[in-house]
């Protein structure tokens, strides 16, 4: 399940892909998918050229010798089954003439269903995750020679001994671990050599003889519950609880010059049966190279054009083996896009834009989900803000924390969006932050409290929180005015290091909170930072002592405590450690050179300074340790 790409701070979700393998067609001097292609060169001549075939290598990517390929010298029922190699989100089975690929669906608890002759290569269970169910599917090379010779590459020095019961006759020994495996002569001319990325991931070179037809490389899947070649040119496979999807990012031919790049795609010939195509001009003289990659996971958006979702925070459970995430979405997300069980607090929102994508993606509702560690399922997601949504209205969750029982979210939204448990704030004022406790299966929402001025807290609102327990929690946001305070509710400002929004200057147009409530909504302690100007807050992190670290950036001067750099002209990154009662600074400081510099991490603080060195400096906010 993703491909991800930056944008607007946050990662665009396309789908999360905890394994891909990619399948490499080399063709050298291959002619054309068929003998109509009229584009095919007239002149047929055979380039041997040794510099040639030399350039091709040159191509291939590097067998990264991250996979081990095992030999099956009968620890597998199967004798087929020639090498094979295993990870927790799968395995894959390599014979003559086919590959056999098991995808992996783990829970809690529960009896594993996968065949009996493949269960020895199966990761084992563990007491966090125990195999639920395989799916698997075979790609068979149709036609294939049936006493194709597979040879061995290089080998791994490690040898495994393998101990099948108390019968010394099942007793297999010295079994190997190659590098990289050759079926030799799958076709006449063909040869198929498997080897790896410096990711883990499995590569496939298809490597042709000059003069050879690549039409022969004929792949018929069987097994799969869906098989088709979708509106970008990818092949989808689609299987029970995830999908994969095989795409041409390149295709070329290599000449004396180098790369040129040719378009060959996909080509469904049956319900079955996968070739290739092209439109593109073809000198029989040159190889040919089709570079596809296979990827492992479901996409989030049902191949929906105007999807926009972003994934602002997320956060590793290792009991659970489950990965907890939270940003936006600007459209429901259907339960066969994303398999889960919609029975999250909130699943469906009205009013999300149809048209065009126009308007920057909005509408937008929060979102919150988790899913395996491998990404290959989605256990639950809720959506959050209001039922029905209009023109510019957004919620966004920017922060994500993990008590025992509950899931804490922190974001903003400009529109009103259901509070409950006896909020801290009821009342939103234009654009705001917010806190939101649920539980941890997403289905109840615990509590939900607006945070924020009566100006308009418009730089993300709150960004970082950090759970301390089920009912209390640190919190930070930027606000664009002072807070209210004294006696009458909510008061936020009753004990803090600072205390004076601006440092009392007017014109200030922002400065960071922090806060620490518990009970929910009772607030223990809260401050600004910042002084005359304009102060952003971005994260924070709880010490084990209950200091906290924090980190943003701002325009105006701070009273540094402790200072341990030079602070610039314009807006600086600011640091700085509270103590854990909130009444006074630790650390403070502004750091930054002639130029804008800005830190946005408080846990591995990227410090980045993009005028003149543009130098990337990373400062651990947890060794930041005055006391």
């Amino acid at each position: 399940m993703g491909a991800c790409r930056q944008r607007e701070g946050g990662i665009r979700l396309r789908a999360v892909v905890p394994v891909v393998a990619v399948l490499c067609v080399l063709l050298a001097g291959a002619q054309t998918a068929s003998a109509s292609n009229d584009a095919l060169r007239s002149t047929v001549t055979t380039n041997t050229d040794a510099n040639l075939t030399e350039k091709v290598k040159q191509t291939l990517k590097k067998n990264a010798e991250t996979i081990r390929f095992i030999e099956n010298k009968g620890q597998l029922a199967d004798p087929d089954i020639r090498y094979y190699y295993e990870t927790k989100q799968g395995a894959v089975f390599i014979s003559r003439d086919r590959i056999r690929i098991v995808a992996h669906e783990f829970e809690a608890q529960g009896p594993s269903t996968a065949p009996e002759n493949e269960k020895a290569a199966l990761v084992q269970p563990t007491a966090e995750a125990r195999l639920k169910a395989t799916h698997a599917f075979t790609v068979k090379i149709e036609g294939a020679n049936p006493e194709a010779q597979i040879r061995l590459g290089q080998a791994f020095a490690t040898r495994y001994n393998y101990f099948l019961g108390e019968d010394s006759a099942r007793q297999v020994t010295g079994v190997q671990a190659a590098k990289d495996v050759v079926i030799e002569e799958v076709y006449p001319g063909i040869d198929l050599r498997l080897y790896s990325t410096d990711k883990g991931d499995l590569e496939f070179d298809w490597i042709l003889d000059a003069g050879v037809d690549f039409s022969q490389v004929k792949m018929q899947f069987h097994g799969q519950d869906r098989l088709a070649i979708d509106k970008e040119g990818a092949l989808q496979v689609g299987l029970r609880f995830t999908d994969v999807a095989f795409h041409l990012p390149e295709s070329y031919q290599v000449t004396e010059q180098g790369k040129t790049l040719l378009n060959l795609a996909f080509h469904q010939a049956d319900d079955q049966t996968i070739t290739f195509k092209t439109a593109s001009e073809i000198d029989r003289r040159y190889p040919l190279v089709i570079d596809p990659t296979l990827s492992w996971g479901s996409f989030l958006d049902a191949n929906a054009t105007l999807f926009d979702q972003y994934l602002f925070a997320i956060q590793l459970d290792p009991a659970e083996g489950l990965l907890y995430c939270a940003g936006a979405t600007n459209l429901n997300i259907p339960t066969n896009a994303a398999p889960y069980d919609a029975d999250g607090y909130l699943n469906t929102i009205s009013g999300f834009y149809t048209g065009n994508v126009t308007n920057q993606g909005l509408p937008r509702a929060a979102v919150i989900y988790r899913l395996t560690n491998d990404g290959t399922d989605i256990v639950d997601l809720t959506l959050y803000g209001p039922s029905s949504l209009t023109n510019s209205e957004q919620t966004v969750a920017y922060g994500l924390s993990l008590s025992p029982n509950r899931v804490f979210i922190a974001g903003r939204t400009n529109i009103d969006i259901p509070t409950t448990g006896s909020p801290f704030d009821s009342t939103r004022d234009g654009n705001d932050g917010f806190v939101a406790v649920f539980s941890r299966d997403l289905g109840t929402l615990h509590y939900a409290t607006y945070l924020g001025s009566s100006g308009d807290d418009f730089f993300q609102g709150a960004t970082s929180i950090r759970a301390l327990s089920d009912t209390s929690y640190v919190v930070g946001m930027t606000v664009g005015d002072a807070l209210p305070a004294g006696p009458a509710a909510p008061d936020y400002i009753t004990t803090g290091a600072d205390l004076t929004f601006g440092g009392g200057g007017a014109g200030s147009t922002s400065d960071m909170y922090i806060a620490k409530f518990s009970s929910l909504n009772t607030l223990d302690w809260g401050t600004y930072v910042g002084g005359f100007g304009s102060d952003v807050f971005n994260d924070l992190e709880v010490f084990p002592d209950g200091r906290v670290a924090f980190a943003g950036y701002g325009s105006s001067s701070v009273t540094e405590v402790n200072s341990a750099a030079a602070s610039g002209s314009s807006d600086d990154g600011i640091l700085g450690v509270l103590n854990s009662s909130g009444t006074a600074f630790n650390y403070l400081d502004r750091i930054g050179g002639s130029g804008v510099d800005r830190i946005y991490d408080g846990t591995g603080c990227k410090f980045q300074v993009p005028q003149n060195s543009r130098r990337l400096i990373r400062v651990k906010a947890r060794s930041l340790n005055p006391r």
